[in-house]
C-alpha cells in the first residue's frame, strides 16, 4: 500500500505527534471536512485508515522532536475543545442538531416504557378479575349440576283417634229456634236484577244517491237545527246512512255543497222539508221517504 499523503497547511505550525494523534482522533469526520489548525494536518483519508496515518508518519515524528520543548512551553488545550474550535460551524450545528434529536428521543422512549409499564399492570388486573369470575362460574356450575338427593319429608304425626261419645240430644227450645232461622231464610226473597237501562228512541235514515258525499242538515225533537251543511253521513256506493237519536225530525239533505235534496217546493200541498214522527228505520229514494217494516 502507498503511504498516505500528507500535506501541511499555509501556517506556519510545526508538526508534532499530539497534532498526528488529534487528527487520528476524529475518524468520522475527516473524510466529511478539511480540519485546518495551526497544529492539525490537513487530512482527507477515510476513517479505517487512521491508525495507518501514525505510522507512516514516523519520519516526520523523529524530525519534530527536537521542537518538543517549544509544544511544552505553550499552554496545553484539551482534545475536545481543539475538536471543537476545528469544526466547522455547519458541523457543529449538525452535532446540536443530532444531539437534541436524540434528548427527544430518549424522552419518547422513556414515556413509551412508563405507558406500556402502566399498561402491562392494568393486564395482570383484569386477569386476575378474569380469573376470579371463571372461578365463582365453575362453582355455580358445579352446584347447579350436581345430583341432589331427594329428601322425603316425614309424614305428619297422626293424632290419636279420639272415643265417640254418644250423640247429645239437641234441647227442643234449640230445634225450634234452627227450624224457624231456615223458615225465615227460605221466605226471604231472592235480590231482584236492577231493570235494564232504557234504550234512547233512534231514527235511522238510508238514503240512496249518487253523490259521493252527503249530508243531513236536521232538527230533532226541536232541540234546533244543525249548522250547515249538517251531519255527515256514513256508508259508500249508493247507500248514506245517519242514525238520530230522538223520537221525531225534521230534515233535508246536502251534498257539501250547492245541491240540496227536499220536497218539491211547487207543490202546496207538500211540507217544505222532510218529516219523521216516530222512531225507526227510515229510506229515503228519489225524493220518497218510507218507513222500513219490521
Amino acid at each position: 500500500m502507498a503511504p498516505t499523503r500528507v500535506s501541511r497547511v499555509a501556517h506556519p505550525a510545526p508538526l508534532t505527534r499530539r497534532s498526528v494523534t488529534l487528527c487520528t482522533k476524529l475518524p468520522s469526520y475527516s473524510h466529511m471536512y478539511g480540519i485546518r489548525d495551526r497544529s492539525f494536518l490537513y487530512v482527507r483519508e477515510p476513517s479505517r485508515r487512521g491508525k495507518k496515518l501514525v505510522s507512516n508518519l514516523g519520519e516526520i515524528d523523529a524530525t519534530d522532536k527536537s521542537k518538543g520543548s517549544e509544544d511544552s512551553a505553550s499552554p496545553s488545550r484539551s482534545p475536545v475543545d481543539q475538536t471543537q474550535a476545528a469544526l466547522p460551524p455547519d458541523a457543529m450545528k449538525l452535532f446540536s442538531q443530532a444531539q437534541q434529536s436524540m434528548l427527544v428521543l430518549n424522552e419518547s422512549r422513556m414515556k413509551a416504557l412508563e405507558e406500556l409499564k402502566a399498561a402491562k399492570k392494568q393486564i395482570a388486573a383484569l386477569q386476575v378479575e378474569l380469573d376470579g369470575v371463571k372461578r365463582e362460574l365453575a362453582q355455580a356450575r358445579s352446584t347447579t349440576t350436581a345430583p341432589q338427593a331427594a329428601v322425603e319429608a316425614p309424614p305428619p304425626p297422626v293424632a290419636p283417634a279420639e272415643p265417640m261419645d254418644a250423640p247429645t240430644e239437641v234441647p227442643p227450645v234449640a230445634k225450634e229456634q234452627v227450624l224457624q232461622a231456615e223458615e225465615e231464610q227460605q221466605q226471604q226473597p231472592e235480590p231482584e236484577e236492577p231493570p235494564p237501562e232504557p234504550v234512547a228512541p233512534r231514527i235511522t235514515i238510508i238514503y240512496r244517491t249518487g253523490w259521493h258525499d252527503a249530508f243531513v242538515h236536521c232538527n230533532v225533537d226541536g232541540r234546533g237545527w244543525t249548522s250547515s251543511p249538517g251531519i255527515r253521513m256514513s256508508g259508500s256506493g249508493d247507500n248514506k246512512e245517519v242514525v238520530l237519536e230522538g223520537r221525531t225530525a225534521e230534515f233535508v239533505l246536502n251534498n257539501g255543497g250547492d245541491d240540496w235534496d227536499k220536497p218539491d217546493p211547487y207543490s202546496s200541498g207538500e211540507p217544505k222539508n222532510y218529516t219523521v214522527d216516530a222512531p225507526g228505520t227510515y229510506v229515503l229514494a228519489r225524493g220518497t221517504l218510507k218507513r222500513q217494516d219490521g
